[in-house]
């Protein structure tokens, strides 16, 4: 009786938690796609300047004179990391108004992209004539802190503790769902609702397994 009562409270735990966080968590995977290919729809909307032709031996310009370069653009700004292109002939230097703005939400951050062989400026991320800047500053917003900043960033944290809730009780929750089945059957053969039952417990508890193998 003790263990049927668990169940049915974890049961409620996991439904509850899920529920609520999965609408945030597909929000946090929509806006973050793009964010993981920015600098590919940057070049893509962007409108770079296109890279000077050069021989294939010819040198490269100086980090220091590119750095130096940003700084001028951006007076008093902070350079938190260049990037050396490996498939492309550019350097793109990452800055920030300050350390504030860098580590909080309502980040500003930008970048400043430039051919690596002659110094000239490709690209701005803040530009105002940069298509497609207004878009990924909205979709950076809308993913870090839903548009209002320190709350927002700390709601999606609560977000994230919630599915880990959500995962815990779902594990604690398979093995007495599952006690009379094999492990990871999907019962093909029952109604609609028994198959995506089953096939939501085989992804849940398989996705889980892996991470633990791999950790």
């Amino acid at each position: 009786m003790t263990t049927l009562i668990s169940t049915r409270h974890w049961y409620l735990i996991h439904k509850w938690s899920s529920l609520v966080c999965t609408g945030f968590l597909l929000l946090l995977c929509l806006t973050g796609l793009p964010l993981i290919f920015k600098d590919e729809i940057d070049d893509l909307l962007g409108g770079d300047t296109p890279y000077a032709q050069v021989p294939a031996d010819a040198p490269r310009v100086s980090l220091d004179v590119l750095a130096d370069a940003a700084r001028a653009r951006y007076p008093g700004q902070l350079i938190t990391s260049m990037l050396i292109d490996d498939d492309e002939p550019r350097v793109i230097v990452y800055m920030t108004p300050s350390w504030k703005t860098f580590l909080g939400p309502g980040s500003q951050n930008h970048s400043i992209r430039f051919d690596a062989h002659t110094g000239a400026m490709l690209h701005d991320s803040t530009a105002p004539d940069a298509a497609g800047a207004a878009f990924m500053k909205l979709v950076r917003d809308l993913h870090t802190d839903l548009f209002v900043d320190l709350p927002g960033a700390l709601f999606l944290a609560a977000m994230g503790l919630l599915f880990v809730v959500a995962i815990v009780s779902g594990v604690l929750l398979y093995g007495p769902f599952m006690k009379k089945l094999d492990f990871g059957t999907v019962r093909a053969d029952r109604s609609k609702r028994i198959r995506w039952l089953d096939l939501h417990n085989l992804l849940g508890i398989a996705r889980h397994s892996g991470g633990i193998a791999e950790a």
